[in-house]
């Protein structure tokens, strides 16, 4: 089976953009109309417009991960001042709470 990967930039702006269209018409009675609210069509349109589906040929697997080049990871390997580790490691709650809106399954 092939994968694709998705950059966590482009997950996190469309995540962004289906919580404005799951909820366009709550906010639009709550508020004036600070902002236009993005349409279903213009949030389609996105999808195709900004997806990098297809950019490094059909066999690619790698997605956008191809933007990361060896020049990019020493010029980020050079901008290191101290030694620190940091852990990206995270809990996975498996029980639905006030602050976990979405469990593992």
């Amino acid at each position: 089976m092939r994968r694709r990967v998705i950059g966590a930039s482009a997950c996190a702006m469309f995540g962004a953009l289906a919580m404005v269209v799951a909820f366009a018409k709550p906010l639009a009675s709550q508020a004036a109309q600070a902002h236009p609210l993005v349409s279903q069509t213009e949030y389609e349109h996105w999808q195709t417009e900004l997806s990098n589906w297809g950019r490094w040929g059909k066999d690619d697997e790698m997605g956008t991960l191809n933007l990361v080049t060896p020049a990019k990871r020493k010029a980020a390997a050079a901008l290191v001042r101290e030694g620190v580790s940091v852990s990206l490691a995270s809990n996975a709650f498996t029980k639905k709470d006030i602050d976990v809106p979405c469990p593992v399954e």
